[in-house]
């Protein structure tokens, strides 16, 4: 008995001691707001915070085996009501951050720095290293407890305040006003930087109640096939010819692609104005009419080549900006309207909700219908999903408010009113085709029959799901329909309704999407696109597509599953982009033309049934390069981490030389000539990854079998401009004498991902893998029994490998 109740009296020892620490880790990362300045751990991270800011709910803290986080809301308390409030939160005392706020309507971007000025407009997540080491802080614009503001932060321009940070606050319809505004900035602390980002957002949803985590929501099947986007290959002149052609293309190369996405180009649209056609012989008519287009035409040359020149790469408030601002206004408003209806579909509006001609049974030229397409791909080519693709306004331009289609939907021609973070990335908001043309906006009561009444159409036709665009322009739609931010939730609410009922799996991919108004308003959709464009034809974004996907992911992987979009396998840059695609942890899909495709390269992502090796967790870049310029500081890697069932890995890509001009709105080259790096990497650089026995099989994709490594080991590679190496990290587990790990199917770019299950029993262990090629693990002094129970192989080297056939 006395042995019983020693053993008692210890275990309530160790469970005292253990909340003791639990309590003391708490309390390093602890937020306090007090007389005007912000505090996590005791150390000051915002001095000086303006009146009207102030703490509220503090968020329940959360601990785990791996971080501790905290999180507070602040409240803003202003001196009179506005539709819009700017305050200041003070000077910021950090080490360094990361940003991703935006820098087109559409996108976020990184941006990195230590000052509170250099925070660049419409920020809309900042994550600090503290000075502290080993503690983080997340800032997390908010939209408020209403759905009425959103927020966002930006850094002081005034000379003397190089340490400030901006919050604005702003609901972009003058009659929605407030002085008292309650959840505008949430505030997280953690031990981890990845902790601080989950519980940040975490808290926002649970506050809000209007979006819901990435591991709360259903994963689309179709993320884990692969997949042709008609985008690129055939642009808006897409049609069910073409279409067939990509997909038998693919199809013949043993990739065959499961997952088709039919891009813009198959609604039925027109500009409002349309051509007027003469039919009789009036040559002279003619003859005026040819001169006159001859005139308008050397007009448009000159007048384009001076805004090249001069205003488009110009700063926001430069007098050639200004000097074209009041020509738009005032003179050639009209006349650029005019020529963008017939040079670009920005300017046209959806007038029905049927496909168009190229797509509809029967037409003169003999195309098939959009129902006979999606029958044949799915039948002849056995696709699995198809998408179709639309504006979340109908089209570009929204809807024709005179169509005989569209007219019951009670559609308003409006012209866009952007925030003013918008108008100074993005200056050429203010006469761009929705500011010139407008757009048809169908009001928040009737915009659920709308894609109720579209989605039908393609549900009968076969359609799977549907890619939606053009997300955050309806924020600049919103005002006198209640602002942005309630316009742009009703939208979203009335399109998951609309989804969930016609395409059941969670089939939308939204994009175009980066204001916070939307990425807070995905209760159900569980795909979100990651940054702008693969553009094929810009030498220099190509690289800087690949850092956006990754360091927005930080952010927006905790919403959603991130989509690093499309990508050329017969390209200069497709190796690079295929690596990182690999470890993404995203689906992977090409637009190329049919009959222009690098197998080879494909084969390493895709297996013969059409399914990708998709890694489970977002790739996000490493902690020891998170607060890294990887473009500009000409020393840094981009090491990007990702989990697999089983195994880990860690993807080292040199991306220096060529960044995203933020002043002049254009990606440009640094050097003539990027510097090689070196990567150092270890098996610490993943997150969550353990081992039972502390080591590691190391394996490199292009450098082949490194050996085991100890947790803290390091390997170092060596890359040159835009050279990238993979590097697979399986965990040692000890099995009676012997020791094994498993790597994978090294003929695969996610080698690891070719591994569902382990398990170690009765001395015995099972590997199951899925997919076919060259299988590679390390063993010592153990038989292996592969492919029938009559088969067995002893075991006495340190490497082995199988060929696997499916």
């Amino acid at each position: 008995m006395p042995a019983v109740e020693e053993e008692r009296d210890m275990s309530m020892v160790i469970a005292k001691d253990s909340k003791c620490r639990e309590e003391e880790r708490v309390e390093d990362v602890a937020i306090l707001f007090q007389d005007g300045n912000l505090l996590v751990g005791g150390e000051i991270v915002l001095e000086g915070v303006q009146n009207g800011i102030h703490g509220g709910k503090e968020t329940p803290r959360f601990s785990s085996t791996r971080a501790t986080s905290c999180s507070m809301l602040l409240d803003l308390s202003a001196e009179a009501s506005q539709a819009q409030h700017e305050h200041s939160l003070g000077r910021l005392h950090v080490q360094r951050w990361m940003s991703n706020s935006r820098y087109k309507l559409w996108w976020m971007m990184p941006a990195w720095g230590c000052r509170g000025s250099d925070v660049p407009p419409e920020t809309q997540m900042l994550v600090c290293e503290l000075h502290q080491i080993g503690k983080y802080v997340v800032f997390l614009p908010m939209i408020d407890s209403g759905n009425e503001f959103r927020s966002s932060l930006l850094g002081a321009k005034e000379k003397g305040r190089e340490q400030e940070v901006m919050l604005r606050v702003e609901s972009n319809c003058e009659i929605i006003a407030a002085q008292e505004i309650a959840g505008v900035l949430l505030v997280s602390a953690s031990t981890s930087p990845f902790e601080a980002i989950s519980a940040a957002v975490r808290h926002a949803s649970a506050y809000l109640g209007t979006f819901c985590t990435r591991d709360q929501k259903v994963v689309p099947p179709s993320v884990d096939l692969f997949g042709w986007c008609t985008w690129d290959a055939f642009y808006s002149s897409v049609d069910a010819q073409g279409i067939e052609l990509g997909i038998a293309s693919l199809e013949k190369g043993n990739c065959p692609a499961k997952c088709l996405i039919i891009d813009d180009g198959w609604q039925s649209t027109a500009a409002d104005r349309m051509p007027r056609s003469f039919t009789r012989k009036n040559y002279l008519l003619h003859l005026y009419l040819a001169v006159v287009n001859l005139f308008w035409t050397l007009w448009a040359f000159a007048i384009a080549g001076w805004y090249l020149i001069f205003v488009h790469f110009s700063r926001k408030g430069s007098i050639s900006m200004r000097i074209w601002e009041y020509m738009v206004n005032n003179f050639i408003g009209n006349w650029i309207k005019m020529e963008m209806d017939k040079r670009c579909d920005f300017t046209k509006r959806l007038t029905s909700p049927l496909a168009n001609q190229k797509f509809r049974s029967c037409d003169a030229a003999g195309n098939s219908g959009l129902a006979d397409l999606v029958a044949t791909v799915k039948g002849k080519y056995d696709v699995k999903y198809v998408y179709c693709w639309h504006a979340m306004t109908g089209y570009w331009g929204g809807v024709c408010p005179n169509s005989k289609d569209m007219a019951s939907f009670g559609a308003q021609l409006k012209k866009t009113k952007h925030y003013p973070g918008v108008e100074e990335v993005e200056p050429f908001t203010n006469w761009d085709a929705f500011k010139l043309a407008g757009v048809g906006v169908i009001p928040p009561d009737r915009i659920s029959d709308f894609y109720m009444c579209l989605h039908d159409g393609l549900k009968k036709a076969g359609v799977d799901g549907v890619k939606v665009d053009v997300q955050a322009l309806v924020g600049a739609l919103g005002y006198g329909l209640g602002g942005g931010p309630q316009l742009t939730y009703a939208y979203h609410k009335a399109l998951e309704k609309s989804v969930a009922r016609h395409f059941p799996g969670n089939h939308l991919i939204n994009c175009m999407c980066h204001s916070n108004e939307n990425l807070f308003r995905y209760a159900e959709t569980n795909v979100v696109r990651a940054s702008d464009d693969f553009y094929p034809k810009d030498r220099a974004s190509h690289t800087v597509h690949i850092v956006n996907v990754v360091y927005n992911s930080f952010f927006l992987g905790e919403i959603a599953v991130p989509d690093w979009d499309m990508f050329h396998s017969q390209h200069e840059a497709g190796c690079l982009h295929a690596a990182a695609r690999a470890i993404g942890g995203c689906s992977v899909y090409v637009s190329d033309k049919p009959g222009q495709h690098d197998f080879d390269l494909l084969s390493k992502l895709v297996l013969p049934d059409g399914r990708i090796l998709r890694a489970k967790l977002p790739g996000r870049p490493t902690r020891d390069c998170l607060f890294h310029d990887v473009q500009r500081d000409g020393k840094t890697a981009l090491k990007v981490w990702n989990l697999n069932a089983v195994t880990g890995v860690v993807g080292a890509f040199n991306v220096q030389g060529v960044f995203y001009n933020r002043f002049i709105r254009k990606h440009v080259f640094q050097w003539r000539r990027a510097e090689n790096v070196t990567a150092h990497i270890s098996p610490t650089d993943i997150e969550q990854l353990e081992s039972p026995t502390g080591r590691f099989a190391c394996y490199q994709f292009n450098g082949g079998f490194c050996g085991l490594l100890g947790a803290d080991s390091k390997v170092r590679i060596e890359l040159g401009p835009k050279d990238w190496e993979l590097v697979h990290f399986s965990p040692v587990w000890q099995v009676n004498a012997a020791i094994v790990s498993p790597i994978g199917l090294v003929n695969m770019l996610n080698s690891g991902g070719s591994i569902c299950k382990v398990e170690e029993k009765s001395g015995c262990f099972s590997i199951v893998l899925q997919g076919s090629g060259r299988f590679l693990a390390i063993a010592t002094a153990f038989q292996a029994r592969a492919f029938s129970p009559s088969m067995v192989l002893k075991i006495q080297l340190i490497l082995f490998t199988l060929n696997i056939k499916s």
